[in-house]
């Protein structure tokens, strides 16, 4: 089954998730217990199917072209380069992947690298399952994630003083009113 071309902030396949269709997951991280939990965490959910696993940034985006997964979970520190890397070049090539972060990262430098490559949530890896698995299927279905553990940290960058006007808070990211006008959410 190959994807059609989509823009991000599309839900994707969404007809098909919302009538019982499956999501298609790839993990993306460098420590194999990591891998294997969230495999795990995941695998007994219904709607949902770990299709792959990758250890490093060219795994990461070899396994992407070859599976089209639908939602890719991406650590930020993985061997050969960065998860914000890896995020960028599948925004380029394969748009209609989706790309959450999940990581040990709370700090504004990484959440804002991570939203500029193109990521469509972040998720600590300190979330429980259920947090996972509903962070999951917002992307698929073309919503925002911002986990829990993440929540005080967008919250103290929207809680600062606004940028000086003209400028923008998140450069190279759609203006606010544009993404929320397209159905977006944050859960």
């Amino acid at each position: 089954m190959g994807h059609s071309p989509v823009t991000r902030g599309q839900p994707l396949r969404h007809a098909e998730l919302v009538h019982g269709g499956t999501i298609r997951v790839l993990v993306v991280d460098d420590h194999p217990v990591v891998r294997d939990g969230v495999t795990a965490s995941l695998s007994g959910r219904q709607g949902i199917d770990v299709v792959g696993a990758a250890g490093s940034r060219t795994d990461a985006v070899d396994q992407a072209r070859r599976l089209l997964p639908d939602v890719m979970l991406v650590d930020l520190h993985i061997p050969g380069g960065s998860g914000a890397d890896v995020i960028q070049e599948l925004a380029r090539t394969h748009a209609d992947i989706r790309c959450l972060v999940l990581t040990m990262d709370d700090d504004d430098e990484s959440l804002h690298s991570a939203m500029r490559a193109g990521a469509c949530g972040y998720l600590l890896k300190g979330s429980r399952g259920e947090e996972l698995w509903r962070a999951v299927r917002a992307p698929a279905a073309g919503d925002v994630v911002c986990g829990s553990g993440v929540a005080e940290v967008v919250r103290d960058i929207f809680a600062a003083p606004p940028p000086a006007r003209g400028s923008h808070a998140f450069p190279g990211l759609p203006e606010r009113g544009a993404a929320a006008r397209r159905g977006r959410t944050c859960i």
